[in-house]
């Protein structure tokens, strides 16, 4: 579970006891999704992975809040103290969408495709980033 609260953080109780969701499975497959390469200069995209134990595509999730904006560094994380790029409201209550852990060097915020009250089905596109060179900083 420990693998699942580094990119994922669940602020309401509830959604926590409503069923456990295979981590490494899902990581994998946000990986997958997010086509997840050695760093380039090339921008990525992330998808909305799986963030709640029974997520499908039908399901939507509303954009609370973004905690990151158009052209800010993001630094690779801490696993201690995962730093959130956005806030969503699900059935499950809010959770708190954190910067993913494989992001091992800081990228810049090219994109944010989702605005606030936005909604979003598994699958879609939410974020824009690109690696930036450490001696850019």
């Amino acid at each position: 579970m420990s693998l699942l609260r580094v990119f994922y953080h669940v602020r309401n109780s509830s959604a926590k006891q409503a069923g456990t969701l295979n981590v490494s499975k899902s990581l994998r497959m946000a990986a997958k999704a997010n086509s997840i390469q050695a760093p380039s200069a090339r921008p990525f995209t992330l998808r909305l992975p799986q963030i709640f134990p029974t997520m499908t595509e039908p399901d939507t999730v509303t954009v609370l809040h973004w905690h990151v904006h158009e052209g800010d560094i993001l630094r690779p994380p801490d696993s201690a103290h995962p730093a959130t790029l956005l806030e969503v409201d699900t059935p499950y209550g809010e959770i708190e969408i954190t910067i993913p852990p494989f992001l091992r060097v800081p990228h810049r915020v090219v994109r944010i495709i989702k605005q606030e009250n936005s909604t979003m089905h598994l699958g879609d596109r939410f974020i824009t980033l690109q690696a930036i060179e450490m001696d850019t900083l």
